[in-house]
């Protein structure tokens, strides 16, 4: 057997080792984008194929307090600060989704649909299937959590 073929099996069985690996770590890997986001905004740079600069998040976040600190809390944990800038989170420095300063000023969600309460729940909960051309992921909100979110947005003029 060549060195080649021998190699080829050592990855199928590491491959096949990693995924059949205890189903608790799966679990978690659901609800953490983060990794994911990254390796996506590294593939796309408008459909060119090269590599964007990733920015890299802080990756101790500073807690918020105040009126809003569960919607910052959700949108570091659930990722958004890897895609989007926004106010009052410091470690929210993407760039791939829009800057959110002002966001409730704005007529339209993503230049599909008119900005209101009911429509930014709708983009948050299922954001491919109101523009199936989006980047922006369904990260597997509740209905609490979207609403948490929604009050927040809606709240930056």
């Amino acid at each position: 057997m060549g060195a080649v073929a021998i190699l080829g099996v050592a990855v199928v069985g590491v491959v096949i080792a990693a995924w059949t690996m205890e189903p608790s770590r799966m679990a978690g890997a659901q609800t953490d984008f983060q990794p994911v986001r990254q390796q996506m905004m590294q593939r796309m740079v408008a459909g060119t194929g090269a590599v964007a600069e990733v920015p890299q998040a802080t990756p101790a976040p500073v807690a918020s307090t105040g009126e809003f600190a569960e919607a910052h809390a959700l949108f570091r944990s659930k990722g958004c600060i890897a895609c989007h800038i926004a106010p009052g989170i410091p470690e929210a420095v993407g760039t791939i989704g829009p800057d959110l300063n002002g966001l409730a000023s704005r007529a339209m969600i993503a230049d599909v649909m008119e900005l209101t309460e009911e429509n930014l729940a709708k983009w948050i909960h299922d954001p491919v299937g109101m523009k199936p051309d989006t980047v922006m992921l369904n990260v597997g909100l509740s209905d609490p959590e979207v609403e948490t979110l929604v009050t927040w947005l809606l709240s930056l003029k």
